[in-house]
Order: structure tokens, then C-alpha cells, then sequence
């Protein structure tokens, strides 16, 4: 199972090796400015149990994202 990435004009995403939390590698979304993105576009499946509870925890970090009216 790994990252499911549906292209969208005005993102670019790629994984990153050498700056990321925790394991080996981060998921990198760089966007242009050109566009207000409502992102959604990057997912995994993954296989689960029935009636079993799970956990699920991210990290996010950003830089320089701004939104403009419209």
C-alpha cells in the first residue's frame, strides 16, 4: 500500500527522503500559486479489520501558503 496521487493542475507531489518526521520518507506537495486548491487529491487504502478500532495520526508542515480571495 502507498500513496494514491491523482494529478491536479497547480500541485505537484513527489515523496521526500530527506526531510520528513518519522520512518524514511514524507509526502511533498508543492503547489504553484497560481490556483485555490481545495486538495484532496493524494490518499492511501489500506487493508483493515471489521469491528476492530484503529488510530490514525499526521504531521503537517508548511511554508509560505497564503489564500486569496475568490
Amino acid at each position: 500500500m502507498d500513496w494514491r496521487v491523482i494529478p491536479v493542475e497547480g500541485a505537484v507531489v513527489s515523496v521526500d527522503s530527506q526531510i520528513f518526521l518519522e520512518g524514511i520518507r514524507a509526502l511533498r506537495i508543492e503547489f504553484n500559486g497560481k490556483h485555490n486548491l481545495e486538495y484532496e487529491h493524494a490518499f492511501q487504502y489500506m487493508v483493515v479489520q471489521p469491528d476492530t478500532r484503529y488510530e490514525f495520526s499526521g504531521s503537517l508542515r508548511t511554508s509560505g501558503i497564503t489564500r486569496t480571495a475568490g
